[in-house]
């Protein structure tokens, strides 16, 4: 017989769990049977530890999102190039040390069913976007971005770059290293950037 476990680290497993059968299965395979049925105890056992499906996926998101990445405000400013090699290099690290998390990350359909997941989903693009405003804002004002460089227009450009990168590599059912597609990225973003 297994060891007991305790309320934490159930919960862990459960949102562990529904993580792979996102990541593994696709969305609509992520029920709370689903969930039960792959760690051997009963629904019944899963709403002991969440109210609902929603509450489950609202964790998830809450803990994939929690991952923070590279954040650009604390890096040193040399060179765009290498700068943006430094950031796109720590995002791709960490998809590539969890590719449940691009599954998470990417699965936008999956949030609209539930408006509060949606609303944290919004919350964290919005944040991360924000970082990145800061970052060329930053680098204008220290003389190395140029003045021309619209900050918002290229914190979308970047996150649409990174976005895209990704998801041809979840449909490239992950067959190559996202380290490969680094340095080609920041080199044309960098072309934005320089002064």
């Amino acid at each position: 017989m297994g060891e007991r476990k305790t309320s934490e680290e159930r919960r862990e497993q459960i949102l562990e769990t529904a993580l792979e059968i996102l990541h593994e299965e696709g969305r609509s395979r992520l029920t709370v049977g689903r969930i039960a049925e792959k760690i051997s105890i009963s629904e019944a056992a899963v709403y002991r530890h969440f109210d609902s499906k929603e509450e489950i996926i609202r964790k998830m998101a809450e803990k994939v999102f929690s991952i923070e990445l590279v954040d650009p405000e604390e890096l040193s400013f040399e060179a765009p190039k290498e700068l943006l090699e430094e950031i796109i290099r720590g995002i791709f690290a960490k998809l590539e040390e969890d590719r449940k998390i691009a599954s998470v990350l990417f699965h936008d359909e999956l949030f609209t069913e539930y408006p509060e997941v949606e609303e944290i989903f919004r919350e964290h693009r919005k944040e991360k976007k924000e970082k990145l405003k800061n970052l060329v804002i930053m680098g204008k004002t220290s003389g190395l971005f140029n003045e021309e460089v619209d900050p918002d227009t290229f914190a979308r450009t970047m996150m649409g770059s990174i976005r895209i990168t990704v998801l041809e590599w979840r449909d490239a059912e992950f067959s190559h290293s996202l380290e490969e597609e680094v340095r080609p990225l920041a080199q044309h973003l960098a072309k934005i950037l320089q002064n």
